[in-house]
Formats: structure tokens, sequence, C-alpha cells
């Protein structure tokens, strides 16, 4: 929405150090306000502006002549204003004749409504032209003030605010307007020594408010269509689309999404005839946006589970099928494990596993002896880091060889043939020692013993 005029009141003070003037309707809280203050003659200047309700306001400009006599044009500001019955109080260095004009304007910018500003005077012939403004935002509002030795009135395309006087008139005009264009600001009259000043004021940046939309609701409303006659329709898939303004977010927060649910509803479909469907397999896809997670910690996953699912499939005749091996695989996210070593490192000793390999019972067609080969098996596991070095007794092991009992289909003798074996050792070495004063040693005799 564009910068709009709201209201307007205006006072004329005679030989007063102050003017007070009041709205005449409360001020609606966030608009701008201004006042436009022409002061003829006396010698004293225009000192500030404050209300009732927002204390102190900002000097747009202000300009004096002194040729002709002495005049001063202002114009001041509040941006922003707050709610309620608001009384302005222009205040002079002295009495002085002077005429005040107070404005309330909606959609300008908050913080900073003023644009550009203009001053001028001069005497007679030409206009009372303060000089064109170029706005800088396409949605603005011009202010005019001006006082001369003769009548003055609204230029074209301007609204005249006030206008008063005898021999000097004071008065201001006001216009909105749309564009970036050089606008001019000359209020009308007859030039017979004059003084004007001129301001712009503006909506915010770009001119444009965000509005949010509330939630709305339509009633689709007609007449019952009789059916001629009974058809079973197939409902096409149908889609709909969500559509609005994006919202600007003032603040950026995490928002965490509650779980949703829809339902589908629909009339029931009755089947003519009852066949048995094969069912494809089938896949969903789960969306939705990445979670941003505040801080990193280790999750230990517990075990889950799934249900395959399904309707009963009815076999139409009985084949005996050959199962092939399968396999399967147990994925997961690594664990990562976390310890602080005291002297060295830790030993985990892993339990015992087991798995069953589960399946049906094979029929054999036929029964037949099965010659077994040989068997071996191999026992795997972690290298144990002992603390301390120990000796350990070993005690004796064993183990036995399982099987079936074979079954010869005749019986033959063998003949064993003649075996040997050899004796090894270790060479014996003989010492002997001499003491003095005798002679001493030990015989040792070896002898063999015949085989028989």
């Amino acid at each position: 929405m564009a910068v709009a005029h709201v209201q307007k009141a205006n006072a004329f003070g005679w030989n007063s150090t102050t003017v007070n003037l009041a709205y005449g309707s409360s001020v609606t809280s966030g608009n701008g306000l201004v006042i436009c203050i022409s002061r003829f003659n006396g010698g004293y200047d225009i000192s500030g502006v404050s209300d009732d309700v927002n204390g102190s306001w900002t000097q747009a400009i202000t300009f004096g002549s002194s040729n002709p006599g002495d005049n001063d044009e202002a114009i001041y500001y509040y941006a922003s204003a707050g709610a309620g019955t608001t009384t302005t109080t222009t205040t002079l260095s002295g009495t002085s004749q002077t005429t005040v004009s107070i404005f309330e304007a909606s959609r300008l910018d908050t913080s900073t409504p003023l644009g550009t500003t203009s001053s001028n005077n001069g005497t007679t012939g030409g206009t009372i032209d303060p000089g064109n403004l170029t706005p800088t935002v396409a949605d603005n509002i011009i202010y005019t003030v001006a006082g001369n030795y003769g009548t003055l009135s609204a230029e074209t395309g301007f609204t005249l605010g006030y206008a008063t006087g005898n021999v000097y008139y004071e008065g201001n005009q006001y216009k909105i307007t749309t564009s970036t264009s050089s606008e001019a600001t000359a209020i009308g009259g007859t030039p017979n020594g004059w003084t004007a000043v001129a301001a712009v004021f503006q909506a915010a940046s770009g001119g444009a408010y965000t509005l949010t939309a509330d939630a709305g609701s339509y009633t689709m409303t007609g007449t019952a269509a009789t059916l001629a006659a009974t058809r079973i329709l197939t409902a096409v898939a149908g889609s709909y689309t969500l559509t609005g303004t994006a919202a600007g977010v003032f603040v950026g927060r995490k928002v965490s999404a509650e779980a949703g649910s829809y339902t589908l509803t629909g009339d029931t479909a009755t089947l003519q005839a009852t066949r048995i469907l094969t069912a494809d397999a089938g896949s969903y896809t789960l969306t939705g946006q990445d979670a941003g997670v505040l801080y990193g910690r280790y999750l230990s996953a517990g075990g889950g589970t799934f249900t395959v699912t399904g309707q009963d499939v009815t076999v139409l005749a009985t084949r005996m099928v050959t199962a092939e091996s399968g396999s399967y695989t147990v994925t997961g996210t690594a664990a990562t494990l976390t310890y602080t070593p005291i002297t060295s490192d830790y030993v985990l000793t892993a339990d015992g596993g087991t798995y069953a390999l589960t399946g049906g019972t094979a029929g054999l067609l036929a029964t037949r002896l099965l010659a077994m080969g040989e068997g071996s098996y191999l026992v795997t596991g972690q290298v144990l880091q002992l603390l301390k070095g120990y000796l350990l007794s070993a005690e004796a092991g064993g183990y036995v060889a399982t099987g079936s009992d074979a079954a010869f289909l005749k019986t033959y003798q063998l003949s064993a043939e003649a075996g040997s074996y050899t004796i090894i050792g270790s060479n014996v070495i003989l010492s002997y020692s001499a003491v003095s004063g005798s002679v001493g040693g030990h015989l040792i005799i070896l002898r063999r013993r015949r085989r028989q």
C-alpha cells in the first residue's frame, strides 16, 4: 500500500512564544507526523517542536530571509509516532506572528522517512519556488511552506494545507507522488517578496510492505445431481497445489517438525469378479528436512527388527523345489570404542557366538551310499596379550573323530609287508679329571643287543 495523508490541523499565533496545536483524532501507532511552520517579523527564531506523547521532534529544514522583512520557514517531523491523542508545541525565542499546520501520514519509513529538501527566496516576478526535489523511492509525500507579501494558493497537483494573512500571507501545500522523477514544489500566488522551503518524506525502501494473509475458507454449493443409471466409475488419481506468499521470518530459529498424518477417503469399490492378483514389490520414500544436531554424540544402536507382511498365496499345484544356498548381510554403523589407557592397551575377549541354519527338510528321491572324504576344521581367534610372563602347564588334550560306520560291500585279506624302525639319539661325550697323587676314571661299556 502507498503512502497516504491521514489528517491535518492548523493554528495561528500572534505575539506569542509558543503555539499549541492538537490533532483532531487520535494518532495511529507507527504513522509519521509532520509540522509546517511559517514565522513573520519580530527577529526571533524557531527554537524547536515537541508533543506530549513522543517528546522532541527532528528538524527537516529551516530557512530565513531578511529581504524583505525577517521571515523564517521550517519543517519538522517525528517518525513512527506512538498512539493516542497528541498535542504539539512550537517554541520561539520571542513573540512573533506564527502559522502552524500539523499533518499525519501513513506508510512512511519508520526510521528514516526524510528524503531531500530545498529552499529559496525572491522578490517580485517569476514563481514562489523553493526548488525541485528528486525522491529516491517511488512512494512519497511532498510538503511546501511559504511566506509572501501577497496571496498564496495550491499549485496544480497539490492540496492546500493552510493559507492565511492580510498584508503578509503564510501557507503550505502537499501532494503524494509515485515516481523517482524530479518533482516541482512551487506554490501558487503572486510573488512580492517571499521565502519558501520544501521536503519529501518517503516510504520504506522499495515502498513495499509484507502483508500476512490469514487462513481462509470457502464453501462449494450447488444442486445435488440425480444419476440416470448406476455405473462403477474408476477414479483417476488427482492432485492439488497449495499456493501463497512466502513468509519472511524475522529471526532464524530451528523449528522441530512434529509428525503429521493424513487420511485417504473414498467409496468402497465393488469387484465384479474374484481373481488372484500377483502383487509386484513396491517401495515408498520418506521425505523431510534434514535436522541440524546441536551436539555430536555417539549413540549405541539397539537391535532392530522388521516384519515382512503380505497376503497368503494359494498354490495351484504342489512341486518339490530345490532350495539353493542363500545368504544375507547384516548391516549397520560401525561402533567407535572410546577408552583411556592406564598402562597398556585393553584386550577384549569375544564371547562365543552361534547361528542357526534354518530351512525345510529335503526329501530324498533315492537312497545311496556316499563316500565320506576327509574333513578338517580351523580354530581361529585373536592373539592373547599377556600382561606378565608365566610358565603355563599345558594339560594333555584330545579330540574325537566322529562319523558314520562304513559298510564294506566285500571282505578281503590284506597281507602286511615287513616294517622297520630306526633308533635315534645324541652322541655321549666322555670326560675325566686327574687329581694330584692319584689317577682315577670311569669305564663305560656299550653293548649292542643282537636283533632277533
